[in-house]
């Protein structure tokens, strides 16, 4: 008895951790709860990475964690228990980083992920070039591109790098993805591309 105590205190604690919410006392174990998943199966985290039937929920926070039979005694009249049906229940991720940057409020060519055929994004980025007065020459950054909505292909315009080339053939193009990880160039900016002996790639 004492090493699972031990153990479901250790896992409530690394649990916490994981989740950024407070593990209520052992104390307060009888009180009622506000909600109870049974017949799941609990990945706890744990040195022995073991994995629990129930779990507990009161005041936000995680009170319970460990048998079907354990979780009845925080089952009351107004207690919300729901029956996971051996589902796989897991400790969230939590991406709590943020981009200095893009919190910023500054000017610039931004679709703001709205999802716009192909044909819509070249006179929008034309748009762009002229109320920033961009040269000739000059690159245009296109920021918050969604790439996974919209991106619709006509006709006059089949492909993306279409679509970036009538929006300008006198400017390098970047279109850069909302997700950070995403962009697209237009002829003149593929152009400028060089390989690591510096030659040009075409």
């Amino acid at each position: 008895m004492t090493n699972r105590k031990f153990s479901t205190a250790w896992f409530l604690a690394r649990l916490s951790l994981c989740l950024g919410l407070s593990v209520s006392s052992a104390n307060a174990a009888n009180a009622p709860a506000d909600a109870v998943v049974f017949n799941a199966r609990v990945y706890t985290e744990n040195a022995a990475h073991g994995v629990a039937e129930a779990l507990a929920l009161r005041d936000g926070k995680i009170a319970f964690v460990g048998s079907n039979v354990q979780a009845r005694a925080f089952i009351g009249a107004r207690t919300r228990v729901e029956n996971a049906g051996r589902r796989l229940v897991l400790p969230g991720l939590v991406d709590a980083h943020i981009h200095p940057t893009g919190i910023a409020d500054v000017p610039m060519c931004s679709l703001e992920s709205a999802s716009i055929t192909l044909e819509h994004m070249a006179p929008f980025i034309r748009a762009c070039i002229d109320k920033f007065h961009i040269a000739p020459g000059e690159w245009v950054m296109v920021q918050q591109w969604n790439f996974a909505g919209g991106n619709e292909p006509s006709e006059a315009v089949p492909t993306l790098r279409a679509a970036l080339d009538r929006a300008s053939d006198k400017n390098p193009v970047a279109l850069l993805g909302n997700d950070g990880h995403h962009g697209a160039f237009n002829t003149p900016a593929l152009a400028k591309a060089k390989n690591a002996a510096g030659a040009k790639v075409r």
